[in-house]
């Protein structure tokens, strides 16, 4: 009776651990390790300098808006997709501030139009929200807000750091409702977070338990 209650403990406990290995997914390229829950989709993975990750992340991500306009409201069953792309290039000297360059690199990708978007003013507040910088790799990178009408809400970041010069950006469908566009932006900021939280620079290490 005892072994087979241990059998027992011993298969439900490994079932936990499967279910828990499910998910989450891992994409691995030579600069870089980004672990993502599992039903974000992984539309493109790296594999050498100059390249993009590229990962979409539907309305169900684990983001929890739970303040501020738009919280808790209708708008949650409509929340858009956030795109979001991750690029390496080797570090250069250059007389420009890592984030210009990065918008300079960008900025010659056709698809993300970013010529013809302008800058979010940092007055009024957009949506009630303070300018508000990400973490990456131990450092505080300030986030470049840009909008395109009709278009993108963009958000452009990144540094330099040992594997190179890393941008990311990350962009929303514009909306014409005021409502629905801030809690697009809210769900944007806080997924945006929530990836670079999972990018882990340099070799590949084994995940925290």
């Amino acid at each position: 009776m005892k072994g087979a209650r241990l059998a027992f403990v011993l298969v439900f406990a490994a079932f936990l651990g499967s279910v828990g290995c499910a998910g989450q997914k891992q994409v691995l390229t030579p600069q870089y390790t980004l672990r993502v829950p599992g039903f974000w989709d992984v539309k493109a993975t790296a594999v050498k300098y100059g390249e993009p990750t590229k990962v979409v992340i539907g309305q169900y991500g684990d983001a929890v808006i739970n303040d501020g306009s738009g919280a808790g409201s209708a708008y949650d069953s409509v929340t858009a997709d956030v795109h979001v792309w991750i690029y390496v290039w080797p570090t250069q000297a250059s007389p420009q501030e890592p984030l210009e360059e990065i918008l300079v690199r960008l900025s010659q990708v056709p698809e993300f139009a970013l010529p013809a978007h302008r800058r979010v003013p940092e007055q009024p507040m957009e949506c009630g929200l303070f300018p508000k910088a990400a973490r990456l790799g131990g450092k505080t990178l300030p986030a470049l807000d840009l909008v395109k009408r009709p278009g993108w809400r963009t958000i452009v970041l990144g540094g330099v750091f040992d594997v190179g010069l890393v941008g990311v950006l990350a962009r929303v469908d514009f909306e014409q409702d005021a409502g629905r566009y801030c809690h697009n932006v809210r769900n944007m900021r806080t997924q945006l977070q929530n990836l670079l939280d999972g990018l882990q620079l340099g070799p590949d290490k084994p995940a925290p338990p």
